[in-house]
């Protein structure tokens, strides 16, 4: 029993680091595509039996890339965003031909020209050339973008109570000897201590607002059709032309939102949005169409913050990072709740607890819980 405790002890830390490693590259580096390290998914049936569609694996960025290497690249050609093949030769120029496992053709046998070193992201992580591979990972991210952040802490608190329920099946010979002890109002009074509330109370709306500022961040595109002749609805090659859009804020809460073009032929006016509460503003999007005839979809990437600095105070900070605005909004909440948690610590200290009045009258209850 102590083995098994011990070997799920060992996994739960190990995941627990693996995943704050990768959280704080996420956080370092803006762009996941120049990240170290990250946790990425295939979404198609082109590498199974190697990679299943919607398992996840880890990405690890590397100078040189080899034959066999499973890697994760930019297409020029092919629709996919992202693609996840495997190197199966490389050219005298130093270029590579890829193919996924399930595939009959090579990528380039279907259009797309061999890849050079500057598309690919990185490769996957293997041990004994196999990947490693985390079951599910795909489905599970897809859900946690459409859960809220109230789903969000009620999985959380799952999570926690099946810790817990473990935690007393693995150590029930020291449950046995906590049970023997009685509840004493000295041993509840501190979390009827006022001090206690506000600190719960500050704690779960900085992790509301924070989680819900964090999930409301989104992408929103836009489509068009470039076609070859003038007078219709549509550009034509090379045509600048304009979308006005619109974002609601449908909450009581003021709030600055950022736009940002993920491609290169766009521009928004103006980048930063001042949204007040319940009302509609309107952005001019400038958009140059390509050379090309065809269908074309642009993304803009959406993220809100709390109105509680200013507007220059938040494009200084976001141009360094996304999460940099919120650590310095929610800052002083987040000390405030450490300087009470002191307070409250050092008002609860063996030498000086007292029993409050307002409990007296639960000692007959105690007592027949005990």
């Amino acid at each position: 029993m102590n083995a098994i405790k011990i070997i799920i002890k060992c996994l739960f830390w190990g995941l627990i680091i693996f995943l704050l490693i990768v959280s704080i590259f996420r956080f370092i580096y803006k762009d996941p595509e120049k990240a170290p390290i990250s946790l990425w998914y295939v979404y198609s049936e082109s590498m199974e039996p190697t990679i299943m569609t919607n398992d996840g694996f880890i990405l690890i960025r590397s100078e040189t890339y080899k034959t066999g290497d499973i890697i994760t690249f930019k297409p020029k050609v092919l629709e996919q965003p992202y693609v996840t093949h495997r190197i199966i030769d490389i050219t005298s120029n130093g270029e590579y031909i890829t193919k996924g496992d399930n595939n009959i053709m090579t990528d380039q046998q279907g259009g797309e020209p061999p890849l050079q070193n500057n598309q690919v992201i990185g490769k996957a992580l293997c041990i004994f050339d196999r990947p490693i591979i985390l079951p599910g990972l795909g489905l599970m991210s897809q859900k946690m973008q459409k859960l809220n952040i109230f789903t969000l802490i009620s999985v959380m608190i799952v999570i926690y109570a099946l810790g817990f329920v473990l935690d007393m099946i693995f150590n029930r010979e020291n449950n046995r000897k906590i049970k023997k002890k009685k509840i004493r109002l000295l041993d509840i009074a501190p979390f009827f201590d006022p001090v206690f509330f506000l600190i719960c109370v500050l704690v779960i709306t900085n992790t509301l607002i924070i989680g819900q500022s964090i999930k409301s961040w989104k992408m929103e595109e836009i489509s068009y059709v470039v076609v070859s002749r003038k007078g219709l609805p549509n550009p034509v090659p090379g045509e600048k032309f304009e979308r006005t859009r619109s974002l609601e804020n449908s909450s009581i809460i003021p709030y600055y939102t950022v736009l940002e073009p993920i491609d290169g032929n766009m521009t928004i006016e103006p980048r930063i949005l001042l949204m007040n509460p319940k009302e509609n503003t309107d952005y001019l999007v400038s958009i140059t169409a390509p050379e090309e005839l065809g269908y074309y979809v642009h993304k803009i990437g959406i993220k809100t913050y709390p109105k509680l600095i200013s507007q220059k105070l938040l494009e200084q900070l976001y141009s360094k990072n996304p999460f940099v605005p919120l650590i310095i909004i929610f800052f002083p909440g987040i000390m405030l709740v450490i300087v009470l948690f002191i307070i409250w610590v050092r008002r609860w200290e063996n030498n000086k607890k007292l029993v409050m009045d307002c409990l007296i009258p639960l000692r007959i209850g105690l007592k027949k819980l005990v």
